[in-house]
């Protein structure tokens, strides 16, 4: 959802917005240039984006529950014995 008021406030909104849905987007465009390729594109870019989030996310979390392993290994086995084991 766009508020319109916004435009007055944030040049760089209304210029996407015109070139966006400018009539050059609808007449004589090559195909590549047509929205619904626009869209199609930007749909897989998505795609690809979130998998390569979720396997950053996934290694991040490896990376810090081996770290919290290792500080509970070097504190002789103390540092985390007062988590409970569902946390």
């Amino acid at each position: 959802m766009f508020v319109s008021s916004l435009f007055a406030e944030e040049r760089e909104l209304l210029d996407a917005f015109c070139s966006l849905l400018g009539s050059h987007r609808w007449f004589a465009v090559a195909t590549p240039d047509t929205l619904e390729a626009l869209f199609a594109e930007s749909s897989e870019s998505q795609a690809e984006v979130t998998n390569q989030l979720g396997k950053q996310v996934r290694e991040a979390v490896e990376l810090l529950i081996g770290a919290f392993s290792r500080a509970h290994r070097n504190s002789g086995l103390k540092l985390l014995t007062k988590v409970p084991p569902e946390d």
